[in-house]
């Protein structure tokens, strides 16, 4: 991430000449003022209509140098935040899917919404506003030093004294940006919980009790804003204080010697304003370096944040002619769920999974989705430990339909390919395995699915794991919220597929039974094979 610290350097690179040709001309207009204002106090007047034309041709020059200059710093901005941003998301995508599900993805939404508008409007416009300010100060001593080359000497103590000052005073905002930052992650999840569950809010009269926290979450973050602004507002009073100080006596200082040397009133004034215009930068720079150091804690946030763990995948896999579960425990913080778990499911094979809720069905989901790691024993695909298989060849064999799988804002072709070249005609065929030959390719799907039924959210994700190829469907709770008729048929073109089916599910059709090669049953911490239905009826679980 430090690479980024300065945004996109070629761009800041032609920002710094064009502010510096734009305050050259500046300290060039003052130089030619003073020399005109020389001439003109002692009578000669031959010169000054040459100065006039200067001063007009300068005039013209800045506005076209100020203007490409703000175009410029538009541009840079523009460059620096893109790149971040697709560095960040680049770095996102390389973690593991299990290192995903692990963190807080909140955090990731606030790093790359909050995080990133905080970063740019306080580390890259404090560079521009802090090399602006810089360029100024030494301009304006590049014009004294036409006079006088101790005032160079006088500008870089000063300057220096700049420096010194702001590394001390940048320290304490540190810590304060870095509680403004987890702060703007708790903000932005509860407001994201209460969108998301905003039926139920409703629906349960919890309105009163979700606007009391979001005013503790809300005033958490003003106050923290105002902590922040309050220690950067004492810093720079500080700051400014010392600065102002030493350069008024040396304004003072400066003028009473030139004064005394009888210089001309066009050099006197041009000491004076080369001073003063450097006194607003050189107040600037001490407050920008304080805020831009200070606020460089997001970026070191990112970098915690985006760390991932050692790959220690390392076998590769064809395909997937079986999977074997030897002596296995599931648990979670080493408390089990199942103990000595044997179980071996072969290629083509179509297994259901049933239990009561909790008993650890969606436990060995889990397990097979690598979220989950055993607390004794192995999965073994292929008598290889599922734990040593790279995430690219073990997860694109794998497709998981269930009753909240995601779909894109895209057209149904898109959603079934994701985004694969192809012709209709492949898609169509996929379709029709489904059951939604009918449906139109380029249909929109909105919102996550929302303007499609449950069941046709369900073959839809059937159709994208048939597209795909995938060698391995695990159902989860696919049926859970659908009628009777449309839970059958589904699952009925589900089990006629060429593929491994393993389904998890506390819904159980009789009329598909059969069409399963293995009905596990889920209790106490162990697996039943069932081997007819009648035997399902003995235990007290959801049937149709």
């Amino acid at each position: 991430m430090k690479n980024y610290q300065f945004g996109n350097k070629k761009y800041l690179v032609i920002v710094f000449f064009a502010m510096f040709i734009n305050s050259s001309l500046l300290a060039s207009l003052t130089y030619i003022i003073s020399l005109m204002t020389n001439n003109i106090s002692l009578n000669q007047h031959v010169m000054t209509g040459n100065y006039i034309y200067i001063i007009g041709c300068i005039f013209i020059l800045m506005f076209f140098t100020g203007l490409l200059e703000s175009v410029l710093k538009k541009r840079y901005l523009r460059k620096s935040m893109i790149q971040l941003r697709e560095y960040y998301v680049k770095r996102l995508f390389n973690k593991r899917i299990s290192e995903l599900s692990s963190n807080s993805q909140h955090t990731y939404l606030s790093n790359l919404s909050n995080d990133m508008n905080r970063y740019e409007q306080g580390r890259y416009n404090g560079i521009l506003q802090l090399v602006s300010a810089i360029i100024r100060v030494f301009t304006s001593i590049g014009v004294l030093a036409l006079i006088d080359l101790r005032f160079v000497f006088v500008g870089l103590l000063m300057f220096a004294l700049a420096l010194y000052t702001s590394s001390r005073s940048s320290k304490p905002l540190k810590k304060e940006e870095q509680i403004k930052s987890k702060s703007l992650v708790h903000y932005t999840n509860y407001i994201r919980e209460s969108l998301l569950g905003f039926y139920i809010i409703k629906q349960n009269q919890l309105e009163v009790k979700r606007e009391s926290e979001f005013y503790k979450h809300s005033n958490e973050l003003a106050t923290n804003t105002f902590n922040i602004d309050r220690k950067a507002t004492h810093i720079d009073a500080f700051n400014n204080f010392i600065q102002t100080s030493v350069l008024l006596i040396l304004v003072m200082s400066g003028i009473l010697l030139a004064k005394s040397a009888n210089t001309p009133v066009g050099t006197i004034i041009l000491i004076g304003t080369s001073f003063l215009n450097s006194t607003w930068p050189m107040q600037q720079v001490m407050p920008l370096i304080t805020s831009t150091k200070s606020i460089n804690v997001i970026l070191e946030d990112f970098e915690a944040t985006l760390q991932s763990l050692m790959d220690d995948h390392t076998e590769m896999i064809d395909s997937i002619e079986n999977i074997r579960f030897h002596n296995l425990t599931l648990g979670y913080d080493e408390q089990p769920i199942l103990e000595n778990i044997n179980l071996n499911i072969q290629n083509n094979e179509k297994v259901l999974i049933v239990g009561e809720s909790g008993a650890g069905k969606s436990t060995i989901l889990k397990s097979l989705r690598r979220q989950l790691l055993p607390i004794h024993g192995h999965i073994l695909v292929n008598d290889i430990d599922i734990q040593t298989i790279t995430e690219s060849s073990y997860y694109s064999k794998l497709a998981i339909v269930d009753q909240i799988g995601f779909i894109f804002n895209a057209s149904l072709k898109d959603n079934v390919t994701l985004y694969q070249e192809c012709n209709d005609q492949d898609v169509k065929a996929v379709l029709d395995e489904v059951g939604l030959l009918d449906f139109d390719l380029h249909y929109s799907l909105a919102n996550d699915g929302s303007n499609v039924s449950g069941g046709q959210r369900a073959r839809i994700l059937l159709a994208r794991s048939l597209f795909l190829n995938s060698e391995i469907i695990i159902g989860d709770e696919i049926f859970a919220a659908l009628n009777t008729d449309v839970g059958s048929s589904i699952e009925k073109t589900m089990l006629q597929l060429n593929k491994t089916i393993i389904n998890v599910s506390h819904i159980i059709y009789e009329e598909n039974f059969n069409l399963y090669n293995q009905v596990l049953f889920v209790k106490d911490g162990n697996i039943i094979n069932i081997k007819h239905y009648q035997q399902l009826k003995d235990f007290d679980i959801l049937m149709f």
